[in-house]
């Protein structure tokens, strides 16, 4: 199984008894992010990233991922960037809103910091770091409101 497999079935395995996931593997509709989630109405779009730098984490998206997450932004969507670094097993998320980046040859590398930081990635962290984050303290909304 390919890593960011993988790291889809861990988010499944903790949340998806809590909200409906659904994996997106399309290669008609260029940039559209690897997972859509729905909490009690309030829809988010994350494209999944696995990095394996052993410098940090600075994960690569497409012009069109990036472009596909911005412009959700700026229709007041809830589009993020939750990438794993194998080397530390930790889950890194940003939002599109803090997101900086520079041009990489064909690619968009992200170069700010995370927002949240998981480390240690289990089932239970997971889980928590959802609930906590994300679903219980309206960070959803807040992504939303550019």
């Amino acid at each position: 199984m390919k890593p960011e497999a993988y790291f889809y079935n861990q988010i499944k395995s903790a949340i998806g008894d809590i909200c409906h996931l659904q994996r997106i593997e399309t290669s008609t509709a260029l940039g559209v992010p690897d997972l859509n989630l729905c909490y009690f109405g309030t829809e988010l779009w994350i494209e999944l990233k696995i990095t394996k730098h052993k410098t940090g984490d600075y994960p690569l998206l497409t012009p069109f991922q990036y472009a596909w997450g911005i412009q959700r932004l700026k229709h007041f969507g809830n589009s993020l960037v939750l990438s794993k670094h194998l080397p530390t097993n930790t889950m890194n998320l940003r939002t599109f809103r803090s997101i900086e980046h520079k041009r990489q040859k064909r690619f968009v590398k992200i170069i700010s910091p995370p927002d949240l930081v998981l480390e240690g990635i289990t089932e239970q962290g997971i889980r928590e770091f959802f609930c906590n984050n994300l679903f219980e303290s309206g960070a959803l909304k807040e992504e939303g409101q550019a």
